[in-house]
């Protein structure tokens, strides 16, 4: 419990003024996963964290990135498998991927993932905006975010600039 309240406590109350800070990702990573950790309980969840310098972002919007794309890994593998979440720095660029060995987007549905309002949700369950928002959240920090998937293994990869790069909001 103790535990939990911490990383409320951290995510409600990082970045109010909407600044850049130079933060641990992987402190961003862990405060999702103790959130997350009852929707987690009967899934396996791998870190194969790397070394990573502190990256200037805006720590609340990456939050809601890392959240909205660790509930969708778990929501695809239907409470059973496993999810691997993979840092890495390379040519000045912080990588983290969000690995999950479920089922896997369908080829025709892929392209449309981050459309606005594209969801395979059932109605109800979803509004197509989460992957949507989230890049535009990436793009705000001059990084990227993309998609690789096929039967047991999707892969969302998060890519930032290590080095502070403004991008036009």
């Amino acid at each position: 419990i103790q535990r939990i309240v911490g990383a409320l406590k951290s995510y409600s109350h990082l970045d109010q003024q909407a600044t850049r800070t130079e933060a641990d990702l992987h402190e961003g990573l862990e405060t999702t996963l103790a959130l997350l950790h009852h929707a987690l309980r009967d899934i396996v969840v791998e870190r194969r964290y790397g070394v990573l310098p502190r990256v200037p972002v805006y720590v609340d919007e990456l939050n809601q990135v890392w959240t909205n794309l660790i509930q969708n890994a778990q929501q695809a593998l239907g409470g059973k498998g496993t999810i691997a979440i993979e840092t890495l720095v390379e040519d000045g660029t912080a990588i983290v991927r969000v690995i999950d060995d479920g089922p896997g987007v369908p080829p025709d549905v892929l392209p449309r993932i981050f459309e606005p309002f594209f969801t395979t949700k059932p109605e109800g369950k979803g509004t197509g905006l989460g992957l949507g928002i989230r890049r535009q959240i990436i793009a705000k920090h001059g990084g990227d975010l993309r998609c690789e998937s096929r039967a047991g293994y999707t892969c969302f990869e998060v890519r930032l600039p290590v080095g502070r790069r403004e991008v036009a909001a």
